[in-house]
């Protein structure tokens, strides 16, 4: 379990302020959790290919 899911779900759960909003954020963010735990490797994969554009062409340098 990484600890970036763990940050997020809490850090969104503590920021609401009505009772009725966060139970329903709650609910969501926790299917949310089981999701991202499910595709966790995939996303962070897609993540670090997109930031440090990699893909299939070979690098050459002049």
């Amino acid at each position: 379990m990484n600890s970036w899911i763990i940050s997020f779900l809490s850090a969104s759960f503590l920021f609401v302020w009505s009772l009725l909003y966060g139970v329903v954020l709650l609910v969501a963010l926790i299917t949310m959790f089981y999701i991202l735990e499910f595709f966790d490797e995939d996303i962070t994969n897609i993540i670090l290919a997109n930031l440090t554009l990699k893909n299939d062409t070979k690098e050459y340098y002049a």
